[in-house]
């Protein structure tokens, strides 16, 4: 049995981590987590600052979000159009530019240009 959730494989010498029942090299999941983290403090961030942040609009967007994203990349992987591989690099770059329009407008919020969140 494959295992599922968030877990480092066990494997002596093993540097995979099993995420959403993906396996995932270590270097890109610890990039992609880390990006997650500091995206969430410019989500947090955002929130104290402006009025569009409701949490059923939030909700609704995330539920949304998350089904056909994960739906597309199935099929795409199952097709044999991309590799698990190439969609982790793409999984990592996007949430690090994610990251990077949150800090973004974080600068232009407080008139400054050195804000990072992780």
């Amino acid at each position: 049995m494959e295992p599922t959730g968030d877990e480092v494989s066990k494997e002596k010498g093993s540097e995979e981590v099993v995420m959403n029942d993906f396996i995932w090299e270590k270097d890109l999941y610890d990039r992609y987590m880390k990006a997650c983290h500091a995206m969430q403090t410019g989500v947090l961030f955002m929130m104290g600052h402006t009025v569009s942040h409701h949490p059923k609009h939030l909700r609704v967007g995330i539920n949304s979000a998350l089904v056909e994203h994960s739906a597309l990349a199935l099929l795409l992987i199952e097709k044999g159009i991309i590799s698990h591989k190439e969609y982790q690099v793409a999984l990592v770059e996007g949430m690090e530019q994610e990251k990077k329009r949150y800090e973004d407008k974080a600068n232009q919020l407080l008139g400054v240009k050195n804000t990072s969140f992780g």
